[in-house]
């Protein structure tokens, strides 16, 4: 993760530099971008959620209506000390899913794009705790699978640096079901969540 994060600060910084130079144009159509993204700073209800991560395309179909499709994954790594005489306790969840929205822009300047939009998106993952036990003891790990599936509403809006470069901040106001399945065998949980915000780098070309 810290890898995307360094490319996309290394992106944004090589758009504001060539901002002075170069006219910022809001797309029209035609125009394509690869997007990084990072959803999820505000998702409520969801068990086990992690923070997730994309990457993918956008298409601009018309002046004002663009497609995009998304490569979505989450990963969590998270360790709780154990007190004195016993192991630290562990939950690892990794998540791999798909997702897409249909974004309609308002240009308001050549540089600032509001837009409203639909999504959907599919997201499978495993996790993967094990508790905190004595030392010497042997910790027993449990596993879950999930399936999520959701649909939002979006009210977004994406600034350009550069004719290359664009930043925008999105709000997703929807639904989430999340079917969670343990193993050893246990009742399944579904779970209802809102996801709420978003950020995305886009590079066009």
């Amino acid at each position: 993760m810290r890898k995307i994060f360094l490319l996309l600060t290394a992106l944004t910084i090589l758009g504001v530099s060539n901002a002075q130079s170069q006219t910022a144009n809001v797309p029209s159509a035609g125009n394509k971008a690869i997007l990084f993204n990072f959803t999820g700073l505000g998702t409520i209800s969801l068990t086990n959620y992690v923070a997730q991560y994309g990457i993918g395309m956008k298409y601009f179909m018309s002046d004002a209506m663009a497609l995009r499709g998304m490569l979505l994954f989450g990963y969590q790594d998270q360790i709780t000390n154990g007190t004195p005489g016993f192991k630290d306790a562990t939950l690892i969840t990794t998540n791999l899913g798909l997702g897409g929205a249909l974004e309609y822009h308002l240009p308001v300047s050549s540089k600032v794009s509001p837009y409203l939009g639909v999504g959907a998106f599919f997201m499978t993952g495993i996790t993967t705790s094990t508790p905190s036990v004595p030392v010497g003891a042997t910790a027993t790990s449990n596993k879950s699978t999930s399936t999520t599936v959701g649909a939002a509403g979006l009210l977004g809006v994406e600034y350009f640096f550069n004719q290359n470069i664009s930043l925008g901040a999105e709000y997703q106001l929807g639904l989430a079901i999340n079917n969670n399945t343990p193993n050893p065998p246990g009742p399944e949980v579904i779970s209802i969540g809102i996801q709420t915000f978003g950020l995305t780098l886009g590079v066009y070309f």
